[in-house]
């Protein structure tokens, strides 16, 4: 394990993991929208990647979508032969390289600007299973402009069941809306939508009528 601290070792690592890999890059993009600077510093490792045949996979919060830089991003991607897919939440940040190494932030992600570089194939096997396990119920981002929609509006979509799970388990908005990746506003404008869509009068209410419907699990 090797332990990296600040953003410019995080990112000299990054390099040389980039310039060294072969086959493929497996990636978790927690955070809805994504910070100028980083997708400035990522364009072009990704690029390099990319032209040298690597396949690259990453999962990204629905909440990208909305917005406009993190999408644009996301369809340069995509343009350049990377697959894309969106979920409601993500367990943490981290870049899987050859399923031999995995770079991850340190404590959690609690500590900013520190990050662990694990590398052999046990511990690389298990996080790519659990990138797998995300990636298959993800939904896909297309090169086309997106707007958020995902085809026709389902009946309750995958982030307010996100969303009820958590308020469930006692997050406050503003924790939600980190997990969700997005501001505590919109975890508010959300409830509100949610609970016209049910014709409920409180959150508490919201979530037995959505259990009831079978929109989310007991």
């Amino acid at each position: 394990m090797t332990e990296l601290t600040g953003l410019a070792s995080i990112r000299r690592q990054l390099e040389q993991l980039a310039y060294r890999v072969q086959r493929e890059v497996l990636a978790f993009g927690p955070g809805g929208l994504q910070q100028r600077e980083s997708i400035a510093a990522s364009k072009t490792l990704n690029h390099h990647v990319l032209s040298r045949g690597v396949q690259i996979r990453s999962v990204y919060l629905d909440s990208a979508r909305r917005d406009k830089a993190t999408s644009a991003h996301l369809r340069w991607l995509c343009a350049r032969g990377a697959e894309v897919r969106t979920v409601p939440m993500l367990p943490m940040r981290m870049i899987v390289f050859d399923r031999e190494h995995v770079m991850l932030p340190s404590d959690s992600g609690r500590v900013p600007g520190k990050a662990v570089l694990l590398s052999g194939s046990g511990v690389a096997t298990a996080i790519t299973e659990l990138f797998h396990h995300f990636w298959r119920d993800a939904a896909l981002f297309t090169v086309e402009k997106d707007t958020g929609d995902q085809g026709c509006e389902p009946e309750f979509p995958n982030e307010w069941k996100a969303l009820l799970r958590l308020l469930r388990e006692g997050c406050t908005d503003e924790q939600a809306g980190r997990r969700l990746g997005v501001s505590t506003r919109t975890v508010g404008r959300i409830t509100a939508e949610m609970m016209a869509r049910l014709g409920a009068r409180s959150r508490f209410e919201a979530g037995v009528l959505a259990t009831l419907k079978g929109w989310v699990d007991q």
